[in-house]
Protein backbone atom coordinates (compact mmCIF):
# COMPACT_ATOMS: atom_id res chain seq x y z
CA UNK A 1 0.00 0.00 0.00
CA UNK A 2 1.65 3.26 -1.00
CA UNK A 3 1.52 6.14 1.55
CA UNK A 4 -0.53 8.84 0.21
CA UNK A 5 0.45 12.86 0.57
CA UNK A 6 -0.83 15.20 3.04
CA UNK A 7 -1.77 18.28 1.56
CA UNK A 8 -3.15 21.31 3.40
CA UNK A 9 -6.90 20.76 2.90
CA UNK A 10 -6.30 17.25 4.80
CA UNK A 11 -5.20 19.51 7.80
CA UNK A 12 -8.31 21.71 7.17
CA UNK A 13 -10.82 18.85 6.62
CA UNK A 14 -9.70 17.45 9.79
CA UNK A 15 -10.02 20.43 12.09
CA UNK A 16 -13.15 21.00 10.29
CA UNK A 17 -14.10 17.89 11.63
CA UNK A 18 -13.29 18.25 14.71
CA UNK A 19 -14.34 22.19 15.32
CA UNK A 20 -16.78 21.52 18.08
CA UNK A 21 -13.13 20.45 20.10
CA UNK A 22 -11.77 24.03 18.99
CA UNK A 23 -15.03 26.00 20.01
CA UNK A 24 -15.06 23.99 23.50
CA UNK A 25 -11.11 24.13 24.25
CA UNK A 26 -10.91 27.98 22.96
CA UNK A 27 -13.70 28.94 25.33
CA UNK A 28 -12.77 27.18 28.51
CA UNK A 29 -8.78 28.51 27.91
CA UNK A 30 -10.17 32.10 26.74
CA UNK A 31 -12.63 32.21 29.85
CA UNK A 32 -10.22 31.22 32.08
CA UNK A 33 -7.95 33.98 31.28
CA UNK A 34 -10.48 37.03 31.14
CA UNK A 35 -11.60 35.51 34.75
CA UNK A 36 -8.28 35.16 35.79
CA UNK A 37 -7.53 38.69 34.31
CA UNK A 38 -10.29 40.90 35.87
CA UNK A 39 -10.30 38.91 39.63
CA UNK A 40 -6.45 39.68 39.91
CA UNK A 41 -5.55 42.64 41.74
CA UNK A 42 -4.02 45.16 39.90
CA UNK A 43 -0.10 45.27 41.00
CA UNK A 44 1.82 48.72 41.19
CA UNK A 45 5.39 48.70 40.24
CA UNK A 46 7.41 52.50 40.85
CA UNK A 47 10.76 53.04 39.78
CA UNK A 48 13.75 55.50 41.16
CA UNK A 49 16.80 55.81 39.28
CA UNK A 50 20.20 56.20 41.30
CA UNK A 51 24.03 56.73 39.82
CA UNK A 52 26.29 54.51 41.28
CA UNK A 53 30.05 55.11 41.20
CA UNK A 54 32.96 53.63 42.74
CA UNK A 55 35.68 55.45 44.74
CA UNK A 56 39.15 54.28 45.42
CA UNK A 57 40.34 54.39 48.33
CA UNK A 58 43.02 57.19 49.06
CA UNK A 59 45.47 57.93 51.13
CA UNK A 60 47.41 61.07 52.25
CA UNK A 61 50.70 59.83 52.27
CA UNK A 62 50.02 58.51 47.62
CA UNK A 63 52.27 60.99 45.94
CA UNK A 64 50.61 59.80 42.49
CA UNK A 65 47.10 59.01 41.92
CA UNK A 66 46.18 55.61 40.02
CA UNK A 67 43.49 53.79 38.53
CA UNK A 68 42.11 50.15 39.70
CA UNK A 69 40.91 47.89 37.14
CA UNK A 70 37.15 46.87 36.43
CA UNK A 71 35.45 45.05 39.31
CA UNK A 72 32.71 43.23 37.32
CA UNK A 73 31.48 41.83 40.83
CA UNK A 74 31.16 45.30 42.93
CA UNK A 75 27.88 46.28 41.20
CA UNK A 76 26.30 42.70 41.59
CA UNK A 77 27.33 43.35 45.19
CA UNK A 78 25.41 46.54 45.01
CA UNK A 79 22.46 44.97 43.59
CA UNK A 80 22.54 42.34 46.67
CA UNK A 81 22.92 45.35 49.20
CA UNK A 82 20.05 47.37 48.04
CA UNK A 83 18.08 43.84 48.40
CA UNK A 84 19.31 43.44 51.62
CA UNK A 85 17.10 42.69 54.88
CA UNK A 86 19.44 45.52 56.28
CA UNK A 87 18.56 48.47 53.56
CA UNK A 88 14.76 46.42 54.42
CA UNK A 89 14.79 47.39 57.88
CA UNK A 90 16.21 51.05 57.29
CA UNK A 91 12.80 51.34 55.13
CA UNK A 92 10.80 50.08 57.80
CA UNK A 93 12.07 52.28 60.63
CA UNK A 94 12.67 55.20 58.04
CA UNK A 95 8.27 55.56 57.23
CA UNK A 96 7.60 53.90 60.89
CA UNK A 97 5.85 51.48 59.08
CA UNK A 98 4.85 49.44 61.92
CA UNK A 99 1.81 52.30 63.01
CA UNK A 100 1.48 53.46 58.93
CA UNK A 101 1.28 50.06 57.19
CA UNK A 102 -2.70 49.81 57.77
CA UNK A 103 -3.42 53.27 56.73
CA UNK A 104 -1.93 51.71 53.24
CA UNK A 105 -3.91 48.53 53.53
CA UNK A 106 -6.74 48.51 55.89
CA UNK A 107 -7.80 44.72 55.06
CA UNK A 108 -4.22 43.34 56.10
CA UNK A 109 -4.32 45.51 59.34
CA UNK A 110 -5.69 42.50 61.16
CA UNK A 111 -2.83 39.93 60.13
CA UNK A 112 -0.15 42.40 62.11
CA UNK A 113 -2.47 42.93 65.21
CA UNK A 114 -1.60 40.16 67.35
CA UNK A 115 2.51 40.49 66.48
CA UNK A 116 4.74 42.35 69.05
CA UNK A 117 6.78 45.68 67.64
CA UNK A 118 9.95 43.73 66.81
CA UNK A 119 8.36 40.83 65.25
CA UNK A 120 5.93 42.86 63.26
CA UNK A 121 8.92 44.95 61.85
CA UNK A 122 11.09 41.36 60.76
CA UNK A 123 8.01 40.46 58.95
CA UNK A 124 7.81 43.69 57.04
CA UNK A 125 10.83 44.15 56.36
CA UNK A 126 11.40 40.80 54.61
CA UNK A 127 7.74 41.41 52.67
CA UNK A 128 9.60 44.59 51.78
CA UNK A 129 12.91 43.03 50.93
CA UNK A 130 11.03 40.09 48.71
CA UNK A 131 9.56 43.18 46.47
CA UNK A 132 12.32 45.19 45.79
CA UNK A 133 14.30 44.62 42.35
CA UNK A 134 17.52 46.31 41.29
CA UNK A 135 18.21 46.46 37.58
CA UNK A 136 20.80 48.03 35.52
CA UNK A 137 20.91 49.85 32.41
CA UNK A 138 22.80 48.70 29.88
CA UNK A 139 26.20 50.64 29.26
CA UNK A 140 25.83 53.02 31.89
CA UNK A 141 26.26 53.46 35.85
CA UNK A 142 22.40 54.07 36.96
CA UNK A 143 20.54 51.05 38.26
CA UNK A 144 16.84 51.63 38.61
CA UNK A 145 15.34 50.61 42.25
CA UNK A 146 11.65 49.37 42.12
CA UNK A 147 9.16 48.22 44.32
CA UNK A 148 5.82 46.88 43.48
CA UNK A 149 3.12 47.16 45.22
CA UNK A 150 -1.20 46.57 45.29
CA UNK A 151 -1.09 50.57 46.54
CA UNK A 152 0.40 52.57 43.98
CA UNK A 153 1.59 55.57 46.43
CA UNK A 154 2.84 53.03 48.54
CA UNK A 155 4.97 51.46 45.68
CA UNK A 156 6.25 54.82 45.17
CA UNK A 157 6.74 55.64 48.84
CA UNK A 158 9.21 52.74 49.44
CA UNK A 159 11.01 52.28 46.10
CA UNK A 160 12.50 56.47 47.51
CA UNK A 161 12.74 55.00 50.68
CA UNK A 162 14.84 52.19 49.42
CA UNK A 163 17.13 54.34 47.97
CA UNK A 164 17.86 57.12 50.79
CA UNK A 165 17.60 53.72 53.16
CA UNK A 166 20.78 52.33 50.29
CA UNK A 167 22.75 55.35 50.88
CA UNK A 168 22.21 55.46 54.31
CA UNK A 169 23.29 52.12 54.80
CA UNK A 170 26.47 52.55 52.93
CA UNK A 171 27.48 55.23 55.55
CA UNK A 172 26.40 53.65 58.29
CA UNK A 173 29.32 50.68 56.85
CA UNK A 174 31.57 53.16 55.68
CA UNK A 175 31.47 55.29 59.02
CA UNK A 176 31.31 51.10 61.74
CA UNK A 177 34.24 50.24 59.42
CA UNK A 178 36.04 53.31 60.13
CA UNK A 179 35.69 53.60 63.51
CA UNK A 180 36.44 49.84 63.91
CA UNK A 181 39.75 50.69 62.15
CA UNK A 182 40.51 53.90 64.62
CA UNK A 183 39.53 51.85 67.64
CA UNK A 184 42.34 49.04 66.41
CA UNK A 185 44.94 51.59 65.71
CA UNK A 186 44.43 53.59 68.79
CA UNK A 187 44.86 50.54 70.64
CA UNK A 188 47.86 49.44 68.87
CA UNK A 189 49.45 53.02 68.87
CA UNK A 190 49.57 52.66 72.98
CA UNK A 191 51.15 49.22 72.76
CA UNK A 192 53.23 50.45 70.86
CA UNK A 193 54.00 53.91 72.38
CA UNK A 194 53.99 51.58 75.81
CA UNK A 195 56.92 49.12 73.75
CA UNK A 196 58.68 52.49 72.93
CA UNK A 197 58.72 53.70 76.39
CA UNK A 198 60.03 50.39 77.91
CA UNK A 199 62.50 50.17 75.11
CA UNK A 200 64.24 53.85 75.58
CA UNK A 201 64.42 53.37 79.19
CA UNK A 202 66.30 50.00 78.54
CA UNK A 203 68.36 51.90 76.62
CA UNK A 204 69.15 54.72 78.51
CA UNK A 205 69.70 52.41 81.33
CA UNK A 206 72.45 50.37 79.30
CA UNK A 207 74.26 53.57 78.08
CA UNK A 208 74.17 54.50 82.00
CA UNK A 209 75.29 51.39 83.34
CA UNK A 210 78.49 50.87 80.93
CA UNK A 211 79.05 54.28 79.96
CA UNK A 212 78.07 54.47 76.48
CA UNK A 213 78.94 57.98 76.26
CA UNK A 214 82.28 57.52 75.69
CA UNK A 215 82.13 54.18 74.05
CA UNK A 216 82.28 54.96 70.63
CA UNK A 217 85.88 57.33 71.65
CA UNK A 218 87.39 54.33 73.32
CA UNK A 219 86.09 52.41 69.72
CA UNK A 220 88.14 54.76 67.45
CA UNK A 221 91.43 54.22 69.73
CA UNK A 222 91.12 50.89 70.50
CA UNK A 223 92.68 49.53 67.14
CA UNK A 224 95.77 52.81 67.21
CA UNK A 225 96.46 50.91 70.90
CA UNK A 226 96.43 47.77 69.78
CA UNK A 227 98.84 48.32 66.61
CA UNK A 228 101.05 50.38 69.31
CA UNK A 229 101.28 47.82 71.72
CA UNK A 230 101.86 45.00 69.08
CA UNK A 231 104.80 46.94 67.81
CA UNK A 232 106.28 47.88 71.11
CA UNK A 233 105.87 43.98 72.10
CA UNK A 234 108.03 43.08 68.99
CA UNK A 235 110.87 45.54 69.44
CA UNK A 236 110.67 44.15 73.13
CA UNK A 237 110.93 40.65 72.13
CA UNK A 238 113.61 41.62 69.88
CA UNK A 239 115.77 43.36 72.39
CA UNK A 240 114.65 40.71 75.20
CA UNK A 241 116.83 37.97 73.10
CA UNK A 242 119.56 40.46 71.90
CA UNK A 243 119.74 40.63 75.63
CA UNK A 244 119.19 36.45 76.88
CA UNK A 245 121.74 35.79 74.34
CA UNK A 246 124.35 38.35 75.32
CA UNK A 247 123.42 36.53 78.98
CA UNK A 248 123.89 33.03 77.62
CA UNK A 249 127.33 33.58 76.85
CA UNK A 250 128.68 35.32 79.68
CA UNK A 251 127.02 32.51 82.30
CA UNK A 252 128.64 30.34 79.89
CA UNK A 253 132.26 31.31 79.88
CA UNK A 254 134.63 32.43 83.32
CA UNK A 255 134.97 35.57 84.19
CA UNK A 256 138.37 35.54 82.90
CA UNK A 257 137.47 34.88 79.73
CA UNK A 258 134.12 37.18 79.68
CA UNK A 259 136.58 40.10 78.51
CA UNK A 260 136.66 38.48 74.94
CA UNK A 261 133.15 39.16 74.63
CA UNK A 262 132.81 42.44 72.88
CA UNK A 263 129.99 43.79 74.84
CA UNK A 264 132.21 43.57 77.91
CA UNK A 265 135.71 44.86 76.33
CA UNK A 266 133.99 47.53 74.55
CA UNK A 267 133.26 48.87 78.17
CA UNK A 268 135.25 52.56 78.67
CA UNK A 269 136.25 51.26 82.22
CA UNK A 270 137.30 47.80 81.17
CA UNK A 271 139.35 49.16 78.32
CA UNK A 272 140.66 51.83 80.39
CA UNK A 273 141.39 49.34 83.04
CA UNK A 274 142.77 46.51 80.39
CA UNK A 275 145.97 49.68 79.19
CA UNK A 276 146.98 49.99 82.68
CA UNK A 277 147.37 46.66 82.95
CA UNK A 278 148.98 46.25 80.02
CA UNK A 279 150.96 49.11 81.48
CA UNK A 280 151.73 48.22 84.78
CA UNK A 281 153.01 44.71 83.39
CA UNK A 282 155.49 46.48 80.80
CA UNK A 283 157.18 48.30 84.24
CA UNK A 284 157.23 45.21 86.15
CA UNK A 285 159.21 43.72 83.05
CA UNK A 286 161.65 46.29 82.61
CA UNK A 287 161.78 46.57 86.30
CA UNK A 288 162.76 43.10 86.50
CA UNK A 289 165.35 43.33 84.01
CA UNK A 290 167.20 46.10 86.36
CA UNK A 291 166.05 45.22 90.03
CA UNK A 292 165.67 41.51 91.44
CA UNK A 293 162.33 40.18 92.18
CA UNK A 294 162.65 41.13 95.98
CA UNK A 295 163.64 44.43 95.38
CA UNK A 296 160.89 46.80 96.87
CA UNK A 297 160.21 48.62 93.50
CA UNK A 298 159.22 45.17 92.00
CA UNK A 299 157.06 44.20 94.65
CA UNK A 300 155.55 47.63 94.56
CA UNK A 301 154.88 46.92 91.10
CA UNK A 302 153.28 43.75 91.14
CA UNK A 303 150.86 44.64 93.76
CA UNK A 304 149.99 47.47 91.22
CA UNK A 305 149.82 44.91 88.99
CA UNK A 306 147.45 42.62 90.99
CA UNK A 307 145.45 45.55 92.60
CA UNK A 308 144.35 46.86 88.67
CA UNK A 309 143.29 43.46 87.93
CA UNK A 310 141.29 43.11 90.76
CA UNK A 311 139.73 45.69 89.99
CA UNK A 312 139.09 44.60 85.94
CA UNK A 313 137.46 41.77 87.23
CA UNK A 314 135.12 43.72 89.52
CA UNK A 315 134.35 45.99 86.27
CA UNK A 316 133.75 43.15 83.91
CA UNK A 317 131.44 41.68 87.33
CA UNK A 318 129.71 44.79 87.22
CA UNK A 319 128.68 44.64 83.67
CA UNK A 320 128.05 41.51 83.83
CA UNK A 321 125.74 42.31 86.52
CA UNK A 322 124.26 45.45 84.21
CA UNK A 323 124.13 43.07 80.98
CA UNK A 324 121.96 40.43 83.42
CA UNK A 325 119.76 43.46 84.67
CA UNK A 326 119.07 44.79 82.07
CA UNK A 327 118.06 41.48 80.48
CA UNK A 328 115.94 41.05 83.44
CA UNK A 329 114.34 44.46 82.67
CA UNK A 330 113.56 43.68 78.90
CA UNK A 331 112.23 40.03 80.17
CA UNK A 332 109.70 41.77 81.97
CA UNK A 333 109.24 44.80 79.88
CA UNK A 334 108.43 41.95 77.23
CA UNK A 335 105.72 40.15 79.42
CA UNK A 336 104.23 43.19 80.42
CA UNK A 337 103.66 44.30 77.05
CA UNK A 338 102.06 41.26 76.10
CA UNK A 339 99.40 41.60 79.21
CA UNK A 340 98.86 45.09 78.00
CA UNK A 341 98.25 43.73 74.22
CA UNK A 342 96.40 40.78 75.72
CA UNK A 343 94.33 43.08 77.99
CA UNK A 344 93.86 45.26 75.26
CA UNK A 345 92.19 43.12 72.89
CA UNK A 346 90.30 41.45 75.93
CA UNK A 347 88.66 44.87 76.06
CA UNK A 348 88.58 45.66 72.44
CA UNK A 349 86.53 42.28 72.80
CA UNK A 350 84.29 43.56 75.64
CA UNK A 351 83.43 46.90 73.72
CA UNK A 352 82.44 45.12 70.54
CA UNK A 353 80.28 42.87 72.81
CA UNK A 354 78.67 46.27 74.43
CA UNK A 355 78.67 48.08 71.41
CA UNK A 356 76.78 45.38 69.51
CA UNK A 357 74.16 44.93 72.31
CA UNK A 358 73.77 48.94 72.11
CA UNK A 359 73.12 48.93 68.49
CA UNK A 360 70.51 46.09 69.40
CA UNK A 361 68.71 48.77 71.67
CA UNK A 362 68.83 51.18 69.66
CA UNK A 363 67.53 49.25 66.40
CA UNK A 364 64.32 48.30 68.36
CA UNK A 365 64.16 52.15 69.57
CA UNK A 366 63.70 52.77 66.08
CA UNK A 367 61.69 50.51 65.29
CA UNK A 368 59.51 50.75 67.69
CA UNK A 369 59.38 54.42 67.04
CA UNK A 370 58.85 54.21 63.50
CA UNK A 371 55.73 51.98 64.24
CA UNK A 372 54.65 54.22 66.43
CA UNK A 373 54.78 57.44 63.87
CA UNK A 374 53.34 55.19 61.04
CA UNK A 375 50.02 54.40 63.51
CA UNK A 376 50.21 57.76 64.72
CA UNK A 377 49.76 59.27 60.91
CA UNK A 378 47.67 56.57 59.76
CA UNK A 379 45.03 57.66 62.65
CA UNK A 380 45.30 61.25 61.56
CA UNK A 381 44.68 60.33 57.67
CA UNK A 382 41.40 58.34 58.92
CA UNK A 383 40.20 60.75 61.17
CA UNK A 384 40.89 63.31 58.09
CA UNK A 385 39.12 61.03 55.21
CA UNK A 386 36.71 59.69 58.03
CA UNK A 387 33.41 61.11 55.97
CA UNK A 388 35.26 59.93 52.22
CA UNK A 389 32.91 57.02 51.03
CA UNK A 390 34.29 54.25 48.96
CA UNK A 391 30.74 54.53 47.27
CA UNK A 392 29.31 57.57 45.70
CA UNK A 393 25.59 57.37 44.83
CA UNK A 394 23.04 60.04 43.76
CA UNK A 395 19.58 59.86 43.21
CA UNK A 396 18.94 61.14 39.98
CA UNK A 397 15.00 60.59 39.24
CA UNK A 398 12.64 59.89 42.08
CA UNK A 399 9.78 57.25 41.60
CA UNK A 400 6.21 58.89 40.64
CA UNK A 401 3.26 57.43 41.69
CA UNK A 402 2.23 54.82 38.87
CA UNK A 403 -1.09 55.64 37.00
CA UNK A 404 -1.07 52.37 35.34
CA UNK A 405 -0.35 48.62 37.24
CA UNK A 406 2.36 46.48 35.67
CA UNK A 407 0.08 43.04 36.76
CA UNK A 408 -2.24 41.79 35.64
CA UNK A 409 -1.50 43.29 31.96
CA UNK A 410 -5.06 43.04 30.81
CA UNK A 411 -4.79 43.44 26.98
CA UNK A 412 -1.53 40.70 26.80
CA UNK A 413 -3.12 38.70 28.96
CA UNK A 414 -6.22 38.62 26.59
CA UNK A 415 -4.18 37.89 23.23
CA UNK A 416 -2.10 35.30 24.98
CA UNK A 417 -5.66 33.82 25.74
CA UNK A 418 -6.91 34.01 22.41
CA UNK A 419 -3.34 32.62 20.70
CA UNK A 420 -2.98 30.08 23.74
CA UNK A 421 -6.75 28.95 23.21
CA UNK A 422 -6.83 28.80 19.27
CA UNK A 423 -3.52 26.83 18.86
CA UNK A 424 -4.40 24.34 22.05
CA UNK A 425 -7.31 23.50 20.44
CA UNK A 426 -6.53 22.48 16.91
CA UNK A 427 -3.23 21.23 18.31
CA UNK A 428 -5.39 18.96 20.55
CA UNK A 429 -7.95 18.51 17.05
CA UNK A 430 -4.73 16.82 15.97
CA UNK A 431 -3.71 15.04 19.05
CA UNK A 432 -6.86 13.59 18.99
CA UNK A 433 -7.35 13.18 15.45
CA UNK A 434 -3.70 10.92 16.00
CA UNK A 435 -5.29 9.05 18.37
CA UNK A 436 -8.49 8.01 16.27
CA UNK A 437 -7.87 5.28 14.67
CA UNK A 438 -11.61 4.36 13.87
CA UNK A 439 -12.89 4.64 10.04
CA UNK A 440 -15.75 7.21 9.41
CA UNK A 441 -15.58 8.26 6.08
CA UNK A 442 -14.94 6.70 2.48
CA UNK A 443 -11.53 8.44 2.21
CA UNK A 444 -10.39 6.61 5.50
CA UNK A 445 -11.04 2.85 3.89
CA UNK A 446 -8.82 3.89 1.08
CA UNK A 447 -6.48 5.26 3.30
CA UNK A 448 -6.07 2.79 6.26
CA UNK A 449 -7.21 -0.78 4.39
CA UNK A 450 -5.83 0.02 0.77
CA UNK A 451 -9.46 -1.40 -0.77
CA UNK A 452 -11.49 0.63 -3.01
CA UNK A 453 -15.05 1.68 -2.26
CA UNK A 454 -17.77 1.24 -3.80
CA UNK A 455 -20.41 3.21 -2.47
CA UNK A 456 -21.98 4.34 0.53
CA UNK A 457 -25.30 4.23 2.12
CA UNK A 458 -26.93 6.74 4.32
CA UNK A 459 -28.23 5.90 7.54
CA UNK A 460 -32.19 5.94 7.82
CA UNK A 461 -33.71 7.83 10.21
CA UNK A 462 -35.87 5.59 12.55
CA UNK A 463 -38.47 8.06 11.91
CA UNK A 464 -38.81 7.30 8.16
CA UNK A 465 -39.59 3.71 8.53
CA UNK A 466 -38.69 0.64 7.33
CA UNK A 467 -35.74 1.05 4.04
CA UNK A 468 -37.68 -1.68 1.60
CA UNK A 469 -40.97 -0.22 1.92
CA UNK A 470 -39.49 2.92 1.22
CA UNK A 471 -37.66 1.81 -1.52
CA UNK A 472 -40.57 0.09 -3.63
CA UNK A 473 -43.10 2.42 -2.71
CA UNK A 474 -41.23 5.44 -3.92
CA UNK A 475 -38.39 4.78 -6.22
CA UNK A 476 -37.57 8.16 -6.56
CA UNK A 477 -36.65 9.12 -3.28
CA UNK A 478 -32.70 10.08 -2.41
CA UNK A 479 -32.08 6.95 -0.63
CA UNK A 480 -32.97 4.85 -4.00
CA UNK A 481 -29.81 6.50 -5.65
CA UNK A 482 -27.21 5.09 -3.18
CA UNK A 483 -28.55 2.28 -3.58
CA UNK A 484 -28.34 1.96 -7.27
CA UNK A 485 -24.61 3.49 -7.74
CA UNK A 486 -23.75 0.22 -4.97
CA UNK A 487 -25.65 -1.64 -7.51
CA UNK A 488 -24.03 -0.25 -10.64
CA UNK A 489 -20.23 -0.39 -8.39
CA UNK A 490 -20.88 -4.33 -7.95
CA UNK A 491 -21.53 -5.05 -11.92
CA UNK A 492 -18.90 -3.32 -12.79
CA UNK A 493 -16.16 -4.43 -10.55
CA UNK A 494 -15.25 -7.63 -12.47
CA UNK A 495 -14.37 -6.27 -15.49
CA UNK A 496 -15.36 -9.67 -17.70
CA UNK A 497 -18.43 -10.59 -16.10
CA UNK A 498 -20.29 -8.80 -13.79
CA UNK A 499 -19.21 -11.21 -9.99
CA UNK A 500 -21.65 -14.19 -9.08
CA UNK A 501 -21.04 -14.40 -5.33
CA UNK A 502 -21.32 -12.06 -2.67
CA UNK A 503 -20.14 -12.18 0.75
CA UNK A 504 -21.65 -8.91 3.03
CA UNK A 505 -20.23 -8.82 6.34
CA UNK A 506 -19.70 -6.07 9.21
CA UNK A 507 -18.18 -5.90 12.59
CA UNK A 508 -21.02 -5.69 14.37
CA UNK A 509 -24.81 -6.78 14.76
CA UNK A 510 -27.60 -4.26 13.15
CA UNK A 511 -25.10 -2.58 10.92
CA UNK A 512 -27.66 -2.78 7.79
CA UNK A 513 -25.94 -5.71 6.49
Amino acid sequence: MEEREIHLRDYLRTIYKRRYTVYTFFIIVFAVVVIGTFSTTPVYKATTQVLIEKVEPSSLSMMYPYYFSYDPAFYETQYQLIKSASVAQKVVEMLDLGKTYGSYFPEEREAFSHLDEAAKGTKLASMVSGNISANPIKDSKIVSISYMSESPEFAALVANSVAKAYISEILDMKMSSTRYALEWMSKKAEEEKSKLEKSERALQEYMRVNDIVTLQDKIAITPEKLSEFNTQLIQAQTKRKELESLYQKIINNPVADAETIPAISSDPTIASLRSEVLNAEQSIEELGKKFGQKHPAMIRAREDLKTLKEKREQQIRRVIQSIKNEYELARAKEESLRAALSSSKNEALSLNEKFIQYGVLMREVETNRQLYDALIKRIKEESVTEEIQTVNVWVIEKAQIPRSPVKPRKSLNILLGIIVGLFGGVGLTFFFDYLDNTIKSPDDVETRLGLAVLGMVPLLPQKDGNIEELLLHDPRVRFSEHYKNLRTALLLSSASKPPQNMLVTSMGPEEGK
